[in-house]
């Protein structure tokens, strides 16, 4: 059951509406990717720059898995992943903190126990792998959220500790702490005041930014009041007014004048001011996680809130547009328990949005999507034809012949020459713009193969490295995979390092 406001004058009356069963299931398909030891925390981004949504995920006593999309809403680690050696991990934030040196997205990952946290900068190489710059000390915080608050063009971060440290390329300096705190609180960077500039939510503070300064002033309204466990927040338009809105969940059912039964909504009256939307969409207890988009594909932003209690299970709430929801029949199940932490992302290229949670029992991600991803059909491929040890040198110019071969019962020829991405590099274009494919018979078996030509500089490959992955689409949308061993050498050109991190000699930043 859910309610909607109805304002006369001054005084607001409830009426129930019942829940409306969904015409079909929204999200049919359900996957789990295993991950190390119980998750807690779940992230999303372009991790590998290849265009799909990838996650980041943290998970006890110390490991950051980053999972890499293959553009259908299927997940595999990351070269280098786990990271390990960062005890106590708790959340990661997404950014990029040296854009003067590349445009790869980095993070910084939160750690640690009691009143003393530890943040950890990582700078990432574009192909999902990471390595440890620096650290630094944080005080009573779990989360963090990552903008360019300060305008210099590098990524800063807040805290829910309160604090601010900015971006200066290879390092997080401390700023101006932030005018309020919400220890244990979920932290948005979005623009709440419609002045083009990143602000920051928590589950009980909006705070505004000074442009152009890296400090910021508590917005009307504020704080806002909520249950005694409120701390995941999420921001969308529920009114249709331009303005970003904020949806909250609620753990317990106690404390403050509207007391929370799940999740609340709060409406932005403009400049970043929230007043309560005067209804409960959710009225089961010990809610969790919370994400919004337009699941339902109306145009209206739509609620998923995760129960940790009854059921361990996400909750769909549909929005009208005017900010009030429906909640409809079709829940979610969690395989174990937890969903605590839920993204709502478009993770397989269909232009809907997906569902991903952490689910700390199974030791996995659970994943659901509008419909179930294509097979996935193996291929032969030749790296080097001809060659019997494919030694690949990393920083040596050109092109690296492979070849998709065909066989009885594949014909490589239906290959989408524009779709192959051996280790992430595309087949070389000619001034046409056509991808440097062509037919032949390869291995001289009368078959006639696809003979591709990638960039060697594109290879997201490393030193000792010993399989190169071929992945193509054929023009009817049949998903390939291939691989083939190769030996990868050092060669000449600068590359990251190791990601197992050692934090010897790391000192924190004053």
């Amino acid at each position: 059951m859910v309610y909607r406001p109805m304002v006369s004058g001054l005084v607001l009356f409830l009426l129930p509406v019942l829940a409306v069963p969904a015409s079909a299931s929204l999200f049919p398909y359900r996957s789990e990717t295993p991950v190390p030891y119980s998750p807690v925390s779940l992230t999303t981004g372009d991790l590998d720059r290849d265009g799909d949504i990838d996650l980041v995920v943290c998970s006890q006593p110390g490991r950051v898995t980053v999972l890499l999309n293959d553009g259908f809403g299927r997940f595999k680690p990351a070269p280098g992943s786990p990271i390990t050696n960062i005890p106590y991990l708790i959340s990661a934030a997404i950014g990029s903190f040296n854009p003067q040196q590349d445009q790869f997205p980095d993070l910084v990952v939160m750690s640690g126990l009691l009143e003393l946290k530890t943040g950890w900068l990582l700078l990432g190489d574009g192909t999902g792998r990471f390595r440890l710059q620096t650290s630094f000390t944080v005080g009573n915080g779990n989360n963090a959220a990552a903008a360019d608050f300060n305008d210099d063009g590098y990524d800063d971060v807040a805290f829910d500790s309160g604090q601010v440290f900015l971006g200066s390329g290879f390092a997080l300096i401390r700023g101006t702490d932030l005018p309020a705190r919400s220890p244990g609180s979920q932290v948005l960077a979005r623009d709440f005041d419609g002045d083009g500039h990143p602000d920051v939510a928590f589950v009980h503070h909006v705070l505004l930014s000074i442009p152009g300064t890296g400090s910021f002033i508590e917005a009307p309204g504020s704080p806002l009041e909520f249950g005694n466990g409120t701390y995941t927040v999420a921001a969308a338009d529920f009114d249709g007014d331009g303005d970003l809105d904020l949806a909250v969940a609620d753990m317990l059912v106690i404390g403050g004048p509207h007391p929370v039964s799940g999740a609340d909504v709060l409406l932005n009256q403009g400049g970043g001011r929230m007043v309560h939307a005067g209804f409960e969409p959710v009225r089961t207890p010990y809610s969790a996680g919370i994400a919004t988009a337009d699941f339902d594909g109306d145009g209206h932003d739509d609620l998923a809130v995760g129960t940790i209690a009854e059921g361990n299970e996400i909750s769909l709430l549909l929005g009208d547009g005017a900010g009030a929801f429906n909640q409809i029949d079709e829940t979610l199940r969690v395989a174990g328990a937890g969903p605590s932490s839920i993204v709502a992302a478009n993770l397989d290229r269909d232009g809907k949005p997906d569902l991903a949670t952490i689910d700390p029992w199974s030791d996995a991600v659970d994943v659901f999507l509008h419909a179930a991803p294509p097979p996935i059909v193996e291929v032969s491929i030749d790296v080097l034809p001809g060659s019997d040890d494919n030694v690949i040198r990393l920083g040596s110019q050109g092109n690296l012949p492979v070849a998709i071969l065909s066989t009885e019962n594949f014909d490589a020829t239906t290959v989408d020459p524009a779709s192959v991405r051996l280790a992430g590099a595309p087949a070389r274009v000619d001034p046409k713009g056509d991808p440097a494919c062509q037919p032949e018979d390869v291995n001289r078996d009368h078959r006639v193969d696809l003979l591709c030509k990638v960039d060697k500089t594109a290879l997201q490959l490393h030193a000792g490295d010993t399989v190169a992955v071929l992945t193509a689409t054929t023009f009817g949308g049949t998903a390939l995979q291939g691989q083939d061993t190769v030996r990868v050498l050092e060669g000449q050109a600068p590359h990251l390092p190791s990601t197992t991190l050692w934090p010897v000699g790391v000192s924190p930043v004053p």
